[in-house]
């Protein structure tokens, strides 16, 4: 790490001029000026993750890269004005994530007439699914629905909630005249559920469409491929269990020459479970988890057939997580052939076992 230092100050001198603004164990400084109270806070992780895995290439499906360094910043500016940002620095950069970019940077309006409505401008995640995730790498559905995009955001948050959301697309479809792509979201939700659908106008999109190990990814590209995405998820959580569900499929197959799979156009989708129970061991706090994906006709993004396994999360203060993972991978079958722009992906039938550790300091 002995990159640290001098990041410390890219970080200090991208925050000052951008005027930057977010959650966890977050600190709060309060500015004060004749007209205006300003509430700034910020909220820091630094990742260490170390895994032994029989699948090579794969830590891009990690949630966090290997030495990540998030910063997460909130300010509010007005009542009803508030900036939020993550700057994060990653040491294993791919064509979609640099070494040093915001993953998040927008603005959201409040305004006080229009209640439990706001407005959200800027470089965010789509409300496309409810990702809800206590693992070290992402759940199936979560690595392939995941989109970030430049976007307008409108919606209305209280027990029934609904947000439709105006985005600049990455991969242009060439049947579409849309200057703006679009994305639908509408659910209910308390202090133990959350139960939502959404709706994605072009799964070509999202992060693993734009870019994977398989045939390469979008990203770049135009296609003739119109194929929408749909996602039902369902969070439960009472006491100490909570259990975590979502579904992803592209609606319809993609054109052959595009993505497919036994020689027909492809419908990825994919599937996820995970459940947890916290308890204590000598007031030291600790969660036990356990999941189970499944993927479909995701071949050429390069997801495994099946993933089964177990994590435990142990948090000893405020400034440490300990977190471990281990899960086996069931490959598709040697007979299953993919292709994607034109490159073929074959099936392997492997059985993997993979070991992940991770620690995160908090700042």
């Amino acid at each position: 790490m002995s990159n640290i230092k001098p990041l410390k100050y890219i970080i200090f001198l991208a925050i000052i001029p951008l005027s930057l603004a977010v959650p966890s164990f977050a600190k709060t400084t309060v500015l004060q000026t004749p007209s205006i109270k300003k509430n700034f806070s910020y909220d820091g992780h630094i990742f260490f993750n170390a895994t032994k895995s029989g699948v090579q290439g794969e830590r891009y499906l990690l949630n966090e890269q290997l030495s990540n360094i998030k910063l997460t910043t909130d300010w509010q500016l007005t009542s009803w004005l508030k900036w939020h940002g993550l700057l994060i620095y990653n040491t294993l950069p791919t064509p979609i994530t640099p070494s040093l970019y915001f993953e998040q940077a927008y603005f959201n309006l409040t305004p006080s007439q229009w209640p439990n409505r706001f407005i959200s401008l800027g470089k965010k995640w789509l409300p496309f699914g409810s990702y809800k995730n206590d693992l070290i790498y992402k759940p199936f559905t979560k690595a392939l629905g995941q989109t970030n995009a430049m976007a307008i955001e409108l919606g209305y948050d209280n027990f029934y909630y609904t947000n439709v959301t105006l985005y600049h697309p990455h991969t242009i479809m060439y049947s579409s005249s849309l200057p703006a792509y679009y994305n639908l979201n509408a659910g209910l939700h308390d202090q133990f559920y959350d139960i939502g659908v959404s709706y994605l106008y072009s799964i070509a999109d999202s992060q693993l469409f734009q870019y994977n190990k398989g045939f390469g990814g979008f990203l770049g590209q135009s296609i003739k491929s119109h194929v929408p995405g749909s996602a039902i998820y369902a969070n439960f959580k009472y006491r100490q269990f909570n259990t975590y569900l979502t579904y992803i499929s592209a609606m319809h197959p993609f054109y052959a020459e595009e993505i497919s799979y036994q020689n027909k156009g492809a419908r990825p989708a994919a599937f996820s479970i995970q459940s947890g129970y916290e308890f204590t061991v000598r007031n030291l706090p600790l969660k036990i988890i356990g999941f189970y994906d499944d993927s479909y006709e995701a071949l050429a993004l390069k997801l495994p057939k099946k993933r089964t396994g177990v994590g435990l999360n142990i948090y000893p203060n405020k400034c440490l997580d300990i977190q471990f993972q281990f899960f086996k991978d069931y490959n598709y079958a040697s007979n299953i052939i993919a292709k994607g722009l034109n490159k073929s992906i074959l099936g392997n039938s492997n059985v993997t076992n993979t070991f992940a550790l991770q620690l995160v300091l908090n700042f």
